[in-house]
Parts: C-alpha cells; sequence; structure tokens
C-alpha cells in the first residue's frame, strides 16, 4: 500500500473533460458533393466523420450504428415524407438540409430540420452549422436531467490526479479497478495504484455505469476488465481481471453485474 499524503490537500480529483468530437453524417446523392463534403468535414477541427451514403436506407443504418450528432441531407433524397428515423426524439442527431438554390421541400423534413446549407456549401457555414451543434450539446450536458447526465459521462475522458501542484491524467480505459481506503480511493490503472482523495460513492455517481460497476461496498470495477467470474461456497462470486487483480463480488451487488454477463 502508498504512504498516504498528510494533509487532506496534497492529493486531489478531477474528472478530465475533454470535448467530445461532433459526429457527423452525410446523405448526397451526388458522388461529386458527398466527396467535398467529406474533405470540408475533415477540414474541421472536433469533427469525427462517421459515413457518407447516397440513399435513405443507408442512412437510417449509419444513425443507428454510429448514432451521428449531426446529419447533413440531400434535400432532394429526404422530401417530403423526412428520414423517419426511429428511437427517442433526444437521440436522433440534428438535421441540416442540403439544398440548391430555387429548389423546393418541406413536409416532414422542414419539421425536421435545424437548418439549411444552400448549395455549393461554404466552408464557412458548414463550419457554422457544426459549432451549431456543438453548442447544443454543451448545452445538453450541464442540463440537470438524467439525459445530461448521461450526456456528461460520455465526455468524461479520465481522472485528474492532483499531486503537490502537477496533475496527472488516469485515462479511463487503462483502470482496472478501483478501490476505497477510507476519505480516499486508489486507482488500479497500468500495473500501478494511484491514490486520489475523493470517495468511491462521489466516482460511482461520476462514472459511466456502463463501463465503471460497484462489485463491493469497497470496490469498483472496469468491466471491460474482466476475465473470469468464479462462484465460491459461500454464494459470493471472485472476479479475475485481465490484470491478473482478484475482486469480492458480493451477493449485494451481484445484480449490477448480471446485465453484462448473460447466465450469471
Amino acid at each position: 500500500m502508498p504512504m498516504f499524503p498528510e494533509t487532506a490537500e496534497e492529493w486531489d480529483w478531477s474528472m478530465a473533460m475533454v470535448t467530445t468530437p461532433v459526429r457527423v453524417g452525410v446523405v448526397e446523392g451526388d458522388v461529386a458533393g458527398r466527396d467535398l463534403l467529406t474533405r470540408l468535414l475533415r477540414s474541421l477541427e472536433g469533427v469525427e466523420m462517421v459515413g457518407a451514403v447516397a440513399t435513405l436506407r443507408e442512412a437510417r443504418e449509419m444513425v443507428a450504428a454510429h448514432r451521428p450528432h449531426l446529419l447533413l441531407v440531400d434535400g432532394r433524397i429526404a422530401a417530403p415524407r423526412g428520414l423517419e428515423l426511429e428511437g427517442p426524439l433526444e437521440t436522433r442527431p440534428a438535421v441540416v438540409v442540403l439544398a440548391s438554390n430555387g429548389e423546393g421541400w418541406g413536409g416532414a423534413l422542414a419539421d425536421e430540420a435545424l437548418g439549411v446549407l444552400r448549395k455549393p456549401i461554404a466552408p464557412r457555414q458548414l463550419a457554422q452549422a457544426v459549432e451549431q451543434v456543438r453548442a447544443r450539446l454543451d448545452a445538453v450536458g450541464t442540463a440537470p436531467s438524467r439525459e445530461g447526465a448521461a450526456r456528461r459521462r460520455e465526455r468524461w475522458r479520465g481522472i485528474t490526479v492532483r499531486n503537490e501542484g502537477r496533475l496527472r491524467v488516469i485515462d479511463l480505459d487503462r483502470i482496472d479497478w478501483i478501490e476505497a481506503a477510507g476519505n480516499y480511493v486508489l486507482i488500479h490503472a497500468d500495473g500501478g495504484e494511484h491514490p486520489a482523495r475523493v470517495s468511491l460513492q462521489k466516482l460511482e455517481e461520476s462514472l459511466d455505469p456502463d463501463r465503471f460497476v460497484r462489485v463491493h461496498r469497497s470496490a469498483m470495477v472496469n468491466v471491460d476488465r474482466i476475465a473470469e467470474i468464479d462462484a465460491q461456497s459461500t454464494g459470493d462470486f471472485h472476479i479475475r481481471l485481465a490484470s491478473g487483480a482478484e475482486i469480492q463480488l458480493s451477493r449485494r451487488y451481484k445484480s449490477r453485474l448480471r446485465r453484462f454477463f448473460f447466465g450469471l
């Protein structure tokens, strides 16, 4: 066990927030138009291209698979019935229509659209559309709602541990498990132990519950790191991680893991 600091001020923690790229999909029937939009989008900072397709069927498949935040849609393809996307409204992408001068469109597509970009698409206007969607994501991410909390968790990329004025970011993907130690926790990552002055309960509330799960009153694990779960005669279980570490899974918390592992 590492020595903990003498004063609480020596170690501190925060969640490292990295701006999530705006995921953008393109639905454009013209090959040259798709290629141009792809080049323009890839030149923008903070944009992740998830696909460029030519039909509504492909668009729906792309939305289901990649959950883009923004969909740029050729008005000729989607009018007049709209995109007819499935799922809750809050999970659907913002839609910006790509329209030529003098081109008419409306109906359901007009109801879905956040705005219109006139062809030929100007890079500055495209960047403004992306930033408008980014601002909407930020607003949702700070809202005190269940959806807002989920979006905030999606944006956490690491835990920042502060030691005597220095910061170290521990990437969430590299964390094996987190252990309670009084008013502190030990973050087990990359074969080491990193103490941070925060409660396990606070981390449980802050981290994505689809990645980090409480398995014991004093332990939380990264479910992606679980290699084996062994049943004990007491009714408890032992979790073995890919790193070789073993953590007790108490009966009280077993139900939290059941949704991840069939037959548990």
